[in-house]
C-alpha cells in the first residue's frame, strides 16, 4: 500500500508541474513595433493596416499581441518599440534580398521592390495594393522574429524559411513552424526576465528564392 500511495504521489506531482509550464506559456506576449514607411513612394502602393494586419495574425498563431504604430511622418519617442522600415528600393549588394536585419539592434528593413519582383507584380496599382501589402506584412513578420530570437536563424519551411518562392509569399496560410514559435517565446520570456534585449549576431537575409 505504501508503494503504491508514494507512487500515486509522484505520479500527480508530476502531472501537476507538466500542466503548469502550458499554462504559464499559454499567456499571451506583448511586442511592440514601429512601422516607418514614409518613403515608398508611388511605387510601392502598400496599405499599412493591411501590413500590420498580416503581422498581428501570423503572430497571433504564436500567441503574442504586435501593438503597431503607423509613422508616416514626424518624429517618435521610442520606449523599446522594435523599429521598422519600409524601402522603396534594396540598397545592398545583393538583389535579392527581401529583408534584413540590423546587428546587435531592434531595427529591420524590408525592400518593396524586391518583394514586388517576387511577386511577379510589374508597376503595381491600387488593384494589387491587397496582395503587395499582405507580402510586405510576412518579410515585416519574419524580420521580426530575426530581432526577437537572433540566435534561431532558419527553419526549414514556414514563416522563418531562408528563401522565399512565389507561393510563399502567396500563401493563405502562412503561420510560423513549431520550433520557431518556441525559439521566439523562449526568447520574450527571457528578455522580460532580464528586463532587457538580447544583442546577438546579424541574422541572416530573407532572399527571393529565384
Amino acid at each position: 500500500m505504501r508503494t503504491r500511495a508514494w507512487m500515486f504521489n509522484l505520479v500527480s506531482a508530476w502531472l501537476l508541474s507538466a500542466g503548469s509550464a502550458p499554462a504559464q506559456d499559454a499567456e499571451p506576449r506583448r511586442v511592440g513595433v514601429l512601422w516607418f514607411a514614409g518613403t515608398l513612394g508611388a511605387e510601392c502602393p502598400v496599405d499599412d493596416a493591411l501590413v500590420a494586419e498580416e503581422v498581428r495574425r501570423i503572430y497571433g498563431h504564436m500567441n503574442i499581441e504586435i501593438a503597431w504604430t503607423t509613422v508616416r511622418e514626424g518624429d517618435v519617442k521610442t520606449r523599446g518599440e522594435l523599429i521598422v522600415t519600409g524601402v522603396a528600393a534594396n540598397p545592398l549588394p545583393r538583389p535579392s534580398v527581401m529583408g534584413s536585419v540590423d546587428r546587435d539592434s531592434n531595427t529591420a528593413w524590408v525592400y518593396c521592390n524586391v518583394i514586388e519582383s517576387a511577386l511577379g507584380l510589374r508597376s503595381p496599382d491600387s488593384r494589387e495594393s491587397p496582395l503587395l501589402s499582405r507580402a510586405v506584412g510576412r518579410v515585416v513578420a519574419h524580420e521580426i522574429a530575426h530581432v526577437l530570437a537572433p540566435r534561431f536563424g532558419h527553419s526549414a519551411r514556414g514563416l522563418m524559411r531562408g528563401q522565399w518562392r512565389e507561393a510563399t509569399l502567396r500563401d493563405d496560410y502562412l503561420v510560423a513552424d513549431a520550433s520557431t514559435r518556441e525559439a521566439v517565446r523562449t526568447r520574450l520570456f527571457a528578455r522580460e526576465a532580464a528586463g532587457a534585449s538580447e544583442s546577438g549576431p546579424a541574422a541572416d537575409l530573407t532572399r527571393a528564392d529565384r
